[in-house]
């Protein structure tokens, strides 16, 4: 159902229309730099293209694109007189990139499963943690495999202990371990949620892993992001809360919930109050009101 304001007893559904807000991204930013031809202030190496760009009281060079054998790699700057960090690229071999370090810091849980390790590691790839034998309980022997993430432009390996005399390295056209995981919140970032996609390639054994991102409950958004930073974590974007009901009485005991569905809140649309539940009822300047009957859906 869609409610609307049609005289001063109609249900007071409609909710208020978000005023953007703007960060200070002017701020720090000078022309200086670039009218003088000043030298940058940092050095990124093996960039096969790059731009200058200007950042609180210097100039700063970031790679745009890599030669052959080298990949874009983030960096955080900061400035006395800036109150926000900025980025630059550096060129680095390609096995040095696609590593992150949050998955240690929080103890994230890894997407595959290794079994009968005597030892192992935890260690970080793409946007994911993996687990690794390095030694293996009596009558078991360490066996490598394969594993890409879209966000990487190489493979990496974790090894397996499978029993002695099992053999054979020949693509069975399965993939052993090969593990999506549910929707989990994004940790640090309030409203986001995220889940490993594990596609299998039977020809060549190779499970690659995908991260997907959506808005939680309570938010909408059409194409939520979540990048890693070096030295910061996990920075998401695209997420917005739903707002709350216009001229609410504060002082009275107010019982609404105003949501979302996670699996279908693209758009403020979906933001809705639920009249479903007990959570239904609510006051503003012109009366008090229930929502009965269905939800009360968001509308300019």
């Amino acid at each position: 159902m869609r409610c609307h304001i049609t005289t001063i007893f109609a249900i007071a559904c409609i909710i208020a229309t978000i005023q953007p807000t703007f960060a200070l991204t002017q701020m720090c930013i000078k022309t200086r730099c670039a009218q003088t031809g000043e030298e940058p202030v940092n050095n990124p190496q093996n960039c096969g293209t790059y731009d200058i760009f200007c950042y609180g009281d210097n100039a700063y060079k970031s790679c745009t694109s890599c030669k052959t054998g080298y990949a874009l790699k983030e960096y955080n700057t900061s400035e006395s007189s800036c109150s926000y960090q900025t980025t630059w690229n550096n060129c680095e071999a390609e096995s040095e990139v696609c590593i992150k370090t949050r998955c240690a810091q929080t103890g994230e849980e890894p997407v595959n499963n290794p079994q009968n390790c005597g030892t192992y590691d935890i260690f970080c790839y793409g946007d994911n943690a993996y687990k690794s034998c390095t030694s293996c309980k009596t009558g078991y022997a360490l066996k490598e495999y394969n594993t890409s993430e879209s966000s990487c432009s190489y493979q990496t390996t974790w090894n397996n202990c499978e029993a002695e005399s099992e053999g054979g390295e020949e693509c069975d056209g399965t993939c052993d371990f090969c593990l999506s995981t549910f929707w989990r919140d994004v940790s640090a970032n309030l409203g986001y949620q995220s889940r490993t996609n594990a596609t299998c390639n039977t020809e060549t054994c190779v499970c690659t892993h995908t991260t997907e991102y959506r808005c939680a409950a309570g938010y909408y958004g059409a194409k939520p992001s979540c990048r890693t930073i070096i030295n910061v974590g996990t920075v998401c974007s695209g997420c917005t809360a739903c707002p709350d009901v216009p001229d609410k009485v504060d002082y009275v005991d107010e019982s609404y919930r105003i949501t979302s569905d996670a699996w279908d809140n693209e758009s403020i649309e979906k933001c809705y109050i639920d009249g479903i539940g007990t959570d239904n009822f609510i006051a503003d300047k012109t009366g008090h009101y229930t929502v009965v009957g269905g939800k009360c859906y968001y509308s300019e």
